[in-house]
């Protein structure tokens, strides 16, 4: 079991919290399967919930004052209260992640999620347990240009 996870110290990085036990990839598709076969309040709440995740991560990359950045890694993972059950599987954030990710676009730190801005894969860290449950995403500047800033936007 892990108390953390590690990650290795960049020359600019930031972290955002985005409050709240993030949804896995499998409740949000127990809300797609559900939709299709009539019942549309699970998949309503479920795209409800990956909405608010990237409106959240929107206002709290701008709060961070992450600047516009030529290239950027990224490192995610999940904090909860406490263990309860089983872990989640690797991968098990991917969506909520994604969601965060587009918010971090939208609030124009990088034109666009594609390889050509992010040219490592995302990775996902190990749960943290302890303190309030969160998506917790690391960004890091992968290109080192640091002419552009928020306020010049």
């Amino acid at each position: 079991m892990s108390n953390g996870p590690v990650a290795r110290p960049a020359q600019r990085s930031w972290i955002i919290e985005i409050p709240g036990r993030p949804p896995t990839v499998n409740s949000l598709q127990r809300g797609y399967v559900i939709s299709v076969a009539g019942s549309h309040k699970q998949a309503r709440e479920a795209s409800q919930k990956v909405a608010q995740i990237r409106r959240d991560a929107t206002i709290l990359t701008r709060a961070a004052r992450v600047p516009v950045l030529g290239l950027g890694r990224f490192f995610y993972y999940a904090r909860y209260e406490k263990k309860r059950g089983r872990e989640p599987d690797w991968g098990a954030f991917a969506s909520a992640f994604k969601a965060a990710l587009d918010g971090v676009v939208d609030a124009g730190v990088l034109p666009d999620d594609s390889r050509k801005f992010i040219p490592d894969a995302p990775t996902e860290l190990p749960i943290s347990y302890g303190g309030s449950p969160a998506l917790v995403v690391l960004i890091e500047d992968a290109a080192g240009d640091h002419t552009q800033t928020l306020e010049s936007r």
